[in-house]
């Protein structure tokens, strides 16, 4: 496959700038949820602790361990008088019941006149369309929930909601119920990151909200791990967005460098994914910057590169002509037919294989049973 990301990043007409006013991408519910569902197939893979290379196809968390056992103890227990949480919780538990909390840090119930609620672009997702119908086809009262709104100095703002607002709005019902949370920040930058960070934490997990808006959002409010995502992207001389020219596999990234808790292995998961990153564009260009092709890269830049049997350039230079949608396609199907056990452990293979085949010499070869199938 020639070599096509330098030419297709110049594109700038295809290209997302992650500004409020650009980012509001008209989807259809199926596709809200979709890249959530492919970051999360595969993503364990690039969660493994170093030096493992034996992957997992299990859905990734931080402390993914204890989330386990937790829903392992759920399902043989069933009643939650009688849970028993993962001994890891202990601390955490210890720190929660000496906090003393009062109503106002679980928000007051409100019911407020809709236009009285205000949304800051900078710290919400654009509107989509097909979400404010769906909820209007759906409504349901008793099944709305609380739409949670900041109390600033200069008004009340929705912080997760905005399409029930709107849904409320047009078929003419007046009062809003919600979940009222006082903004305590004096200056507008803090203002926005906490409304900013209140947002990304209600709608951690959820696939209605995606990635490229939680991007936007953490970008907008300087968030050190969406910040992060940010710098490895552009540090390629690409940018974040949706279109076939822009890196969109935003929750891969974001999930590889901050799963873990340490600065330093954060700081080298970075490195890491940013030479992925560089090694994908300058060889099979920005389009197929995907998650499955990425993960796979950031093992080969863990096991080799970062381990000096090779260079970034090497490896570019051993992609360049790299037929990597028939190696994702092999990968499938060994993974179908059981003689593998994930396709991007498999694809990471697969690329060593390949790799070893453009060497001329032997001791110029990758060791390739630092992986395994």
């Amino acid at each position: 496959m020639a070599k096509r990301g330098k030419k297709e990043k110049g594109n700038k007409e295809n290209e997302v700038e992650v500004t409020p006013e650009e980012v509001k991408v008209e989807v259809t519910p199926e596709e809200e949820s979709a890249e959530e569902e492919i970051a999360t197939t595969e993503m364990a893979v690039l969660d493994e602790p170093e030096p493992e290379v034996e992957e997992s196809t299990e859905e990734p968390k931080e402390q993914e361990q204890e989330e386990s056992e937790v829903v392992e103890e759920e399902s043989k227990i069933g009643t939650v008088q009688d849970i028993q949480l993962s001994g890891k919780m202990d601390e955490k538990i210890r720190a929660l019941k000496n906090k003393v909390f009062n109503m106002n840090d679980f928000g007051l119930n409100m019911w407020l006149d809709v236009n009285q609620l205000l949304i800051d672009e900078e710290t919400q997702r654009g509107i989509m369309t097909s979400q404010v119908e769906r909820i209007i086809r759906d409504f349901n009262p008793s099944s709305f929930g609380r739409i949670t709104v900041s109390k600033r100095d200069d008004g009340y703002y929705v912080v997760n909601g905005q399409h029930r607002l709107m849904a409320l709005k047009k078929i003419g019902v007046r009062q809003a119920p919600c979940i009222v949370i006082e903004n305590p920040h004096a200056e507008e930058v803090d203002k926005k990151k906490q409304d900013a960070i209140n947002f990304l934490e209600i709608n951690q997990n959820s696939q209605a909200v995606r990635a490229i808006d939680k991007f936007r959002i953490g970008v907008s409010a300087q968030l050190p791990d969406w910040l992060a995502v940010r710098d490895v992207i552009e540090e390629n001389g690409l940018r974040a967005g949706t279109t076939v020219n822009s890196v969109n596999c935003l929750a891969c990234i974001h999930r590889y460098i901050n799963s873990p808790s340490n600065i330093e292995t954060k700081n080298a998961k970075k490195k890491q994914i940013s030479k992925a990153i560089k090694i994908l564009n300058e060889t099979v260009g920005v389009p197929h910057i995907t998650h499955i092709s990425l993960q796979a890269m950031c093992i080969l830049v863990r096991e080799y590169v970062d381990n000096n049997l090779t260079t970034v350039d090497k490896m570019i230079t051993r992609f360049s002509r790299v037929e990597l949608a028939k190696l994702i396609s092999t990968a499938i199907t060994m993974k179908n037919n059981g003689t593998s056990k994930n396709i991007v452990s498999t694809l990471a293979f697969l690329l060593v294989q390949e790799y070893n085949n453009k060497c001329r010499r032997d001791d110029e070869k990758l060791p390739i049973d630092r992986l395994s199938l």
